[in-house]
């Protein structure tokens, strides 16, 4: 939270609830980044492409809450609970697949500061899962939202 802080007191915000390219490559550089801060910072980037996010329970009631994003028909559920995860395996992707039914979400998003195994990718790309690593994060965070109407939009569930 205190490295979240620090970057919003320095002016990196382009709006109340945008980050600035020089804001997001600040905040992505800082060591010891927390779930909390990534899933800040994520929310406020879907937030500015006109979804409504809202946190739901999780599947285990254990961990910290999903975040949902809706906008029109799209039901996206998030998670960065592995975010300091070196290599992210196929259970948790799994495990989304499975909070996706609870929640009728279309797509998934799990962000991690490692990688994927191969076994997870696959399976993400079965199950409408979206792999963001730091490198696609910082792609994200940095892309403005007029850029989305050129990139495909997140794919619906398998049937």
């Amino acid at each position: 939270m205190r490295a979240y802080n620090r970057i919003i007191a320095k002016g990196f915000m382009a709006s109340k609830n945008e980050l600035s390219a020089a804001g997001a490559d600040a905040l992505l550089k800082v060591d010891g980044l927390s779930q909390q801060d990534i899933e800040r910072l994520v929310t406020a980037a879907y937030r500015v492409r006109g979804y409504d996010v809202r946190a739901v329970k999780a599947a285990d009631q254990h961990d910290a809450p999903d975040v949902l994003l809706t906008k029109e028909n799209q039901r996206l559920l998030l998670q960065c609970k592995y975010w300091k995860t070196r290599k992210v395996g196929e259970m948790p992707v799994r495990e989304l697949y499975g909070s996706m039914a609870a929640q009728s979400a279309t797509g998934g998003l799990i962000i991690c500061s490692g990688m994927f195994t191969l076994e997870a990718t696959r399976f993400a790309n079965f199950g409408g899962i979206e792999l963001l690593d730091g490198a696609k994060l910082r792609a994200l965070l940095q892309r403005k939202p007029s850029d989305d109407a050129h990139s495909p939009a997140p794919r619906s569930m398998a049937g």
